[in-house]
């Protein structure tokens, strides 16, 4: 109810900001005014409250876990050890198989109703603090945490330039 109510306010605050700025009284605002200022409000409420209403399409996840539905930290269902952590706002689709030490091989596919079809890179994630990241935006896209897993093969989407990277160990 938080969220809908501040929505709404937010919402009030364009449409009488947009008829001081026009001359119009808020309620005679166009309907593509009124269409335009809902998205800037929907964009704006996601930015600032970091709600990231996705839909997943596809989710296979084989001797693999996930701490939330579609990102946060990744486990072995065998050894229950941490292997990384996928950032939640900035992938749109992954592929992983990896071995972990502890001998289990999971993999994990994932990616959305909104996921863009990518364009292969040959460039390089670059790693910032231990984080694979677009080396367009730097911006952090998995960890994978090296000490857990014997090796791995990863293909990942970044949301953002749409570029598919590939990563092995």
């Amino acid at each position: 109810m938080i969220l809908r109510n501040s929505k709404l306010k937010f919402l009030v605050h364009l449409y009488t900001l947009e008829g001081a700025i026009t001359d119009t009284d808020f309620n005679k605002l166009s309907e593509e005014t009124k269409k335009d200022l809902k998205e800037i409000t929907n964009y704006s409420l996601k930015r600032r409250t970091g709600f990231m209403a996705r839909v997943v399409k596809n989710k296979e996840l084989v001797r693999t876990r996930l701490a939330t539905n579609y990102g946060g930290w990744m486990y072995c269902d065998m050894c229950n050890e941490n292997i990384g952590y996928l950032c939640y706002a900035t992938y749109d689709s992954l592929e992983l198989k990896y071995k972990c030490n502890c001998g289990n091989q999971g993999s994990a596919r994932l990616d959305f109703e909104d996921s863009k079809i990518g364009q292969d890179c040959r460039d390089e994630l670059v790693t910032i603090k231990n984080r694979f990241c677009c080396p367009k935006d730097n911006e952090p896209l998995i960890t994978i945490l090296d000490k857990k897993v014997a090796s791995y093969e990863m293909k990942i989407t970044c949301k953002s330039c749409e570029s598919i990277y590939k990563k092995m160990k």
